[in-house]
């Protein structure tokens, strides 16, 4: 079965959980988060019981990674996949996925980009038979019964690839993600006229560049947690100190980025979230342990380093 391995994995993860941060594993109808580490990119898995769905799938050069890892933690299907804006670091590795994995329904916003990569999966979907599905703000992806996915922007599309991004949430009882790929942060703030709710965790748009991450949403939704995917000496220096700054002065609590922890794994019973981390693709890199590290504690470290 699709996810026998993945349970598997999880129970043998709480074997190890003599580290510092424990390690837990899902329970039936526990839904897991896999915030996979493929460098400068996202690609984020979404299982709950035999039931898998994938957003967005990483640049070119992590396509192989993320295959191997779909395949390690036992995914041979895919529901559906998500990708929350055209950009080469979101959706670089998905033809490979597509040729890799039986494929559900594929969503995205409906936008193409000037590189011709779009049209490109766009054929491969074509070719395989996968029905798609164009989404906006408003609109909700099934998943399983009791785990929709809701779709809060964009309303129109604008042009602009970032104001244009995908921005996703779903709730597992007190438990609530947001996904927000590539928002700007104007496209944040208009979330945040509308999307009152408390978040446990979030993604930080744009691998915590400075354009995205607004003020007035993380007033509205106040995270606990925050997830940024960006990879080991990126050229555009993510995540940007500016976007630490306003997560810390936010006050959220703990802050993970996979270029230093990892791929990081987030399960939750509904009540409580239970946090496991795999080791980051670059292993000759000296990498800051942030096992227990809140967003003051990483950002203080930051911060030092620049007298900000």
């Amino acid at each position: 079965m699709k996810l026998i391995l993945l349970k598997l994995f999880l129970l043998f993860c709480l074997s190890l959980s003599g580290a510092a941060l424990p390690c837990y594993a899902a329970v039936t109808g526990d839904p897991a988060v896999h915030f996979i580490d493929v460098g400068e990119g996202d690609a984020i898995l979404l299982t709950q019981d035999d039931a898998a769905m994938l957003i967005d799938a990483g640049p070119a050069g992590s396509a192989d990674a993320l295959v191997s890892y779909l395949r390690d933690v036992g995914i041979d299907a895919l529901d559906a996949i998500i990708a929350t804006h055209p950009d080469p670091d979101n959706i670089g590795g998905m033809a490979s996925v597509i040729s890799s994995f039986p494929v559900g329904t594929y969503y995205d916003n409906g936008s193409d980009d000037a590189g011709g990569l779009h049209s490109g999966i766009m054929d491969s979907v074509t070719d395989k038979g996968i029905p798609y599905k164009s989404v906006s703000g408003g609109s909700t992806i099934p998943f399983t019964a009791d785990l929709p996915i809701s779709v809060l922007s964009p309303v129109l599309l604008s042009g602009e690839s970032g104001h244009d991004s995908l921005i996703l949430t779903f709730t597992h009882g007190n438990t609530t993600f947001l996904v927000t790929g590539g928002a700007d942060k104007a496209a944040e703030k208009k979330v945040s006229d509308f999307f009152r709710k408390k978040v446990t965790v979030m993604t930080v748009a744009d691998h915590g560049d400075e354009a995205g991450t607004s003020e007035e949403l993380l007033e509205e939704i106040k995270p606990d947690v925050a997830i940024i995917m960006a990879g080991i000496r990126n050229p555009d220096n993510h995540p940007h100190l500016a976007t630490l700054r306003v997560l810390n002065e936010a006050g959220v609590r703990e802050i993970y980025q996979t270029m230093h922890d990892g791929t990081i794994i987030i399960t939750t019973d509904g009540i409580d979230y239970f946090v496991t981390k795999k080791p980051p693709l670059d292993t000759n890199t000296i990498k800051q342990d942030t096992d227990l590290a809140s967003a003051k504690t990483t950002a203080e470290i930051l911060f030092k380093k620049t007298g900000l």
